[in-house]
């Protein structure tokens, strides 16, 4: 029989009859619509687990790109996530062209995607301010998904 976990307003089932394969059982977080209350939990464990990946990296890590130049570093990546969370809330969800003053204020880096093909370049930016932008992101967007 396999063991189940609570996490959340959800289930994480594993054992033998899954061949060591976690099975997420999702329920809505409460206070806002159910179909938004799955994607918001859906949001928050993948964070959890972006959280342990990165926890502890140093600035070379943060900032290193293949020699090549094809990938992404993390700190652009962790920026990114960020920038298209607020993305989505405004321009997707609230349906605004812009997303508001205090937002962009976050978002300090002129956007490259659509000069380079690329994501924007971040580089020297420590991982307490990637933390920090990706924790009030979150914020912002738990909040005013629930509006």
């Amino acid at each position: 029989m396999g063991n189940r976990q609570e996490i959340g307003n959800s289930e994480v089932s594993t054992g033998s009859e899954n061949q060591g394969v976690e099975r997420y059982e999702v329920s809505p977080l409460p206070g806002c619509d159910p179909i938004v209350g799955q994607w918001l939990w859906a949001m928050g464990e993948a964070r959890k687990r972006t959280l342990g990946l990165i926890e502890g990296l140093d600035q070379h890590t943060l900032d290193w790109e293949s020699p090549d130049q094809n990938g992404n570093a993390i700190g652009s990546l962790l920026y990114h996530i960020a920038e298209v969370e607020m993305g989505w809330l405004w321009n997707n969800i609230r349906g605004l062209t812009e997303m508001p003053p205090a937002v962009l204020a976050d978002f300090p880096l002129q956007p490259e995607y659509e000069k380079t093909g690329r994501i924007t370049v971040v580089r020297e930016v420590a991982l307490e301010e990637h933390l920090a932008r990706l924790d009030k992101s979150r914020e912002v967007f738990w909040r005013r998904s629930k509006d």
